[in-house]
């Protein structure tokens, strides 16, 4: 199942009871009590036998425009002109990692800075 947030404490408990196996989020729910309600149930990895709560790892559909462009452009005239790929920069350079691991990268560079 692809969710767009994680899920909250209720949600949990019916995608525990339907059977769903995996569960992709893109947002993180600070205030869900999912993981503390149902520890028995849920967990954070791949190696678990009770329902995955994964961070999806991908282009959210949010940012699929901003990273993907057209091959072509359209000039003032009205006529397109064909890219360089092989000249081009990222449409979006942000990192594409879970929130977790870009907090962490953020803290070992205020660490490294004295900050």
């Amino acid at each position: 199942m692809y969710v767009t947030t994680y899920p909250c404490h209720n949600c949990a408990k019916h995608i525990i009871s339907s059977g769903i196996k995996k569960v992709f989020y893109i947002e993180p729910y600070e205030k869900s009590l999912a993981t503390a309600l149902h520890d028995d149930s849920i967990c954070g990895n791949i190696d678990c036998k009770g329902v995955q709560f994964l961070p999806f790892e991908g282009v959210a559909p949010s940012q699929y425009q901003n990273r993907f462009r057209c091959v072509t452009t359209k000039k003032a005239a009205g006529k397109f002109v064909k890219i360089n790929l092989a000249e081009e920069t990222a449409a979006y350079a942000q990192l594409l990692d879970c929130f977790v691991d870009y907090e962490v990268k953020i803290v070992d560079t205020l660490v490294e800075n004295g900050l």
